[in-house]
């Protein structure tokens, strides 16, 4: 789970060649499931609190992945007092 101090770093711009994205996997009744995928690196699982990160239209815990970014697009995911995240392409 992220902690507190580790949320306002949880998404960071990445421009690493072996970075792929980061991905939505879903939410339960606490928490909100993402992955950062990597070409050459283990992917790491992460999740944060639901009071610490409002989704627009939450999904259930791994009944679809979608690709968020930092990168402004007309479609809006969430945000908290740090960042927006965006709907990307797969």
């Amino acid at each position: 789970m992220i902690s507190t101090n580790e949320v306002q770093s949880a998404f960071i711009l990445n421009s690493s060649p072996t970075f792929k994205g980061y991905y939505y996997q879903g939410t339960d009744n606490e928490f909100h499931y993402f992955v950062s995928k990597w070409d050459l690196k283990k992917d790491v699982l992460f999740k944060f609190k639901k009071e610490d990160l409002l989704i627009n239209e939450p999904k259930a815990f791994k009944t679809d992945e979608v690709r968020v970014d930092l990168f402004e697009t007309d479609k809006k995911f969430g945000s908290n007092e740090f960042y927006k995240l965006y709907l990307t392409e797969q």
